[in-house]
């Protein structure tokens, strides 16, 4: 099944067997219905879905009104560059009720446009910068488990989100990452091993599920773990690990200067004192706004040379 398809069903089960909720968005229940993420979705008796018009601070006010008013809440965002013009509500009305005894939810599930060739569509393709801005829980999936969790668990818990799916994952198959589990909130364990410690951010499962194929082929075994909420994520098991194995590698393809995952490149960090630390990441340079493949590729020979294993 593809990824697309797997988050479709996914939302469709919660929502229209869920409580009481409205689900909204531009075009949501029409035409490419945000290229099939919201596909089929239809009212209930419990669900309310309202295709809307394109004001989007309004619609994260909206959203914030029905949560307060115990309706939970989704909004469907068909890019995530667009969540600029709804950063007020996401801070200073948050910032508003943060002390308020909350009963509903209120997601913006957002696309993040990281399948290149987009142009100043694609720029923002990270959660990170939101994150540190908004300081509510904002989550990425890259598989199954981690799919099943953020919409089973998270997506009408009491409080606001952002919930992001990767355009450039739209179409590939999904990840089934079978006995991965939440090792922590907002992090999840996909695999065990003693010789080196690895942590995937935003959308570079794909690309670490290979590198661990050519590890296993080199005798190399890895705790691998995926950091699904940028904002409020447990590290602990990673630091943990870490600790074991004494190598750390981390993966980050999000097109920013200060990406989430620096906290584990931080020399002063001392969870991680004598852990040798690799860090590949993508290179932002001038062309960030020109329209370019998505070419994250992890030189798995490189790799191997930088961790010494």
């Amino acid at each position: 099944m593809k990824y697309v398809e797997f988050v479709n069903q996914a939302l469709k089960a919660k929502l229209q067997s869920g409580p009481k909720s409205v689900l909204y968005g531009q075009n949501i229940a029409a035409g490419s219905c945000l290229g099939g993420l919201t596909r089929g979705i239809n009212s209930t008796d419990s669900l309310r879905v309202i295709n809307t018009t394109n004001t989007e601070n309004g619609l994260f006010g909206l959203g914030f009104g029905l949560m307060l008013a115990g309706v939970n809440a989704v909004f469907a965002m068909k890019q995530h560059d667009f969540m600029l013009l709804g950063i007020d509500q996401m801070t200073n009305s948050h910032y508003g009720i943060q002390n308020r005894k909350l009963t509903a939810g209120f997601t913006v599930l957002t696309v993040v446009v990281d399948s290149g060739f987009e142009g100043p569509q694609a720029a923002l393709n990270n959660l990170g910068e939101i994150a540190s801005i908004a300081r509510i829980p904002c989550i990425t999936v890259n598989s199954v488990p981690e799919i099943e969790w953020a919409i089973n668990t998270q997506l009408m818990a009491p409080g606001p989100r952002i919930l992001a799916v990767s355009q450039r994952l739209y179409h590939t198959p999904v990840l089934t990452q079978d006995g991965a589990k939440e090792a922590a909130p907002g992090v999840f364990k996909h695999s065990a091993g003693g010789d080196v410690t690895i942590a995937s951010y935003n959308f570079t499962l794909p690309q670490t599920v290979n590198l661990i194929e050519t590890l296993k082929a080199k005798g190399v075994s890895a705790d691998l773990f995926t950091v699904a909420d940028m904002a409020g994520a447990t590290l602990a098991p990673v630091f943990e690990s870490a600790q074991k194995t004494k190598k750390l590698l981390v993966i980050d393809d999000t097109k920013t200067h200060m990406p989430p995952s620096y906290v584990l490149m931080d020399a002063n960090n001392a969870s991680l004192a004598g852990v040798k630390r690799v860090y590949v990441r993508r290179t932002v340079d001038d062309n960030w706004y020109a329209p370019n493949a998505d070419t994250f590729v992890l030189n798995h020979d490189d790799i191997v040379r930088q961790l010494g294993v």
